[in-house]
């Protein structure tokens, strides 16, 4: 986890204009009351500047937004707002599970929350550089009532989302409250982590936080490298790196598809992997039988991926336009079964691939 106060190489250049914030939470000519709650400089994507986050709130709501600069001007970069009924100070009485109205506000100088938003927790995630957001969120809905669960956001991106997820979970009927706990040392996030009865572990795969779960292997994207660098119209390797941050997999399938219609070539080295090039005989998901496909497709067979083990795949590609990209998936034996990432739950932006299954469109170099 990196900590603003250990940021002393680079230090915060202030926050934009009241007036400037204001604006860009509420509106132009907003009459709206407006205070700021609290805030933090840290980095928050890859440039190498610090963003200011700010959290403020307005009658019923709470805004968290960051700002940076751009050419010397102030620029919302991202904003999230969610709001309660009877906005007010809340505690959580661990012991009858449930949340009660409180007058108490923290009055550290390190305290950062709000009354909606009532834990910010800034830390990296694997692979990254730089800090996501953390946070866990009072929200209210019959017949639970008020609860509280937790929020992931990636350069303003939700990468988890504990509504969706926790909102008829046992636990979270029962005691009202979706904890979180960051791992440091393996960058991962636990729910529920002192009710070990319940407790889940999730893990970054590149696009979104997934639940580390028995017998499921999480293949995470960690880089795509291109020699030499992609050209229209030319022949480039391309090496992909993947790391399973899940459990060890007896079988799993890595596909890509090429919706842009790229030449495609295998690498002769690997022993792995087939190629499906254009009107070649494929499964349709949807259909339930064999189609032709619409689009070069590779698929690479690994067995025996351990826990925590690499795997480079290497493919050759002559890019038709110059976004080209691909869509990714990977189906793996659970049990008796086949399941596939991402899904229908997955919350990352996905593509329908020509087979009709979900995949995360990437963009290649």
């Amino acid at each position: 986890m990196v900590f603003v106060s250990l940021l002393s190489a680079c230090q915060p250049k202030g926050l934009p204009p009241e007036s400037f914030q204001k604006e860009s939470v509420l509106g132009k000519d907003s009459k709206e009351p407006f205070r700021i709650l609290g805030h933090k400089s840290i980095q928050l994507d890859e440039t190498p500047s610090l963003e200011s986050l700010v959290l403020s709130q307005s009658k019923q709501s709470e805004t968290l937004a960051a700002y940076g600069q751009s050419n010397g001007e102030w620029v919302l970069l991202w904003k999230e707002t969610f709001h309660l009924t009877t906005l007010g100070g809340y505690n959580y009485n661990s012991n009858r599970g449930e949340w009660s109205p409180s007058e108490d506000r923290p009055t550290t100088k390190d305290s950062f929350r709000g009354d909606c938003i009532q834990r910010i927790v800034l830390a990296e995630l694997p692979g990254d550089s730089y800090n996501s957001v953390f946070l866990e969120i009072l929200s209210e809905e019959p017949p639970l009532g008020l609860f509280s669960i937790p929020l992931v956001y990636r350069k303003g991106i939700r990468i988890l989302d504990g509504l969706a997820l926790f909102k008829e979970h046992e636990a979270l009927v029962s005691k009202k409250r979706a904890d979180f706990a960051y791992n440091k040392e393996d960058k991962s996030i636990r729910i529920f982590p002192s009710q070990s009865r319940y407790t889940l572990e999730f893990v970054f795969n590149g696009w979104e936080l997934l639940p580390k779960l028995p017998g499921q292997p999480v293949a995470s994207f960690l880089e795509t490298k291109s020699e030499p660098p992609l050209e229209v119209g030319k022949e480039s390797k391309i090496t992909l790196t993947l790391k399973n941050r899940g459990q060890s997999s007896s079988l799993i399938y890595i596909s890509l598809s090429f919706p842009d219609g790229d030449e495609v070539r295998l690498d002769p080295d690997s022993t792995t992997s087939k190629l499906y090039p254009k009107s070649s005989s494929i499964f349709h998901l949807r259909e339930n039988r064999r189609l032709p496909s619409e689009a070069p497709l590779i698929e690479w067979t690994k067995e025996g991926w351990g826990a925590n083990f690499k795997l480079n795949l290497t493919f050759f590609l002559k890019p038709k336009t110059t976004k080209t990209k691909f869509l990714f998936r990977t189906t793996y034996r659970n049990y008796s079964t086949m399941d596939s990432t991402p899904n229908a739950f997955s919350i990352a932006p996905i593509e329908i691939d020509q087979q009709g299954y979900h995949t995360y469109p990437i963009p290649m170099p």
